[in-house]
Parts: structure tokens; C-alpha cells; sequence
């Protein structure tokens, strides 16, 4: 498991931090942040930052080259939920099962998803970190909609 230091933490700094982050190093993105609800809980800061730069780089590297990719934070009554989403090409439905098992790089009809120097733990990590917070994560993709993970964190 991935070890976690919790302490009280504001979901939005964090989600603004990555979003500033991503936004420095892929210019050409175009990032949305939107936030609602309570988002005070209690996380590991720098896991939960790992999580959120791991989800928004996945989002620039696979999203459609000039479309917006939205990030969102909502605070619900017993936990906060995170969601970033981008438009592009779907990811196959049989690769869904696999998506967040280690070192897994899957192809988008002749297209390699993911850099060549890419080990495929980025979802691997997010979704080790969003279990050792005793949270969940899913993924939801089509063509029309797009791609959204959704991750829930309980206070």
C-alpha cells in the first residue's frame, strides 16, 4: 500500500496548486477549475497532490490538442469528490478493466497510448492513493463525453 500522513488539508489550495502546476508545464492546455461545497478534510497533502498531477497530466497527454480539461472539487457531507475530465478519443471498454493494474500501456487503434518513456503506474499510483485514503476512483469514457475519473475521498 502507499503510506499516508493525514492531517487537515483544503481540497481547493491542492486542486489549484496541481492545476497551476500542470498549467506551467503544458501551456498549450487549456485547464478549468472549478470547486463547490466544503473541501476541508483530512488527507495526505502531498498524496492527494500526486493523485490530482497524475489525473490532470494523464488528461493533457490523452485529451484532444485545445480542448478544455475541467477539474472539479465538491464537497459532499461525508466526503469531497474530485473529477477531471477531457474530450477525446475513448478509451477502448476493454482496456477499462486493466486501466489501473501497474505498468499497463494500452493502444487506441494504431496509437500507443501514453509517452514512450511512460511506465504506465500513473493511474496505478492514483488509484493506490485514493484506496489508502479508504476511497474509491472510477472511470467513465466514450467518444461523445469523453473521459472523467472520479475519485471520492471520505472526510
Amino acid at each position: 500500500g502507499v503510506p499516508v500522513q493525514r492531517r487537515e488539508m483544503d481540497l481547493a489550495s491542492e486542486a489549484a496548486h496541481a492545476v497551476h502546476e500542470i498549467a506551467v508545464a503544458h501551456p498549450q492546455s487549456v485547464l478549468q477549475l472549478e470547486t463547490s461545497g466544503d473541501l476541508v478534510g483530512a488527507w495526505d497533502p502531498t498524496r492527494v497532490g500526486q493523485l490530482l498531477t497524475n489525473l490532470i497530466g494523464n488528461a493533457v497527454h490523452h485529451g484532444a490538442a485545445g480542448a478544455p480539461i475541467t477539474v472539479s472539487a465538491r464537497g459532499q457531507a461525508g466526503a469531497v469528490e474530485l473529477y477531471v475530465h477531457n474530450c477525446g478519443a475513448a478509451i477502448p471498454s476493454a482496456d477499462l478493466p486493466e486501466l489501473f493494474s501497474p505498468f499497463k500501456r494500452f493502444r487506441t487503434g494504431k496509437t500507443r497510448v501514453g509517452s514512450p518513456t511512460s511506465l504506465g503506474l500513473g493511474l496505478y499510483i492514483a488509484e493506490r492513493i485514493a484506496t489508502a485514503h479508504g476511497g474509491t476512483i472510477a472511470v467513465t469514457s466514450s467518444d461523445d463525453a469523453g473521459t472523467a475519473f472520479t475519485v471520492r475521498l471520505p472526510r
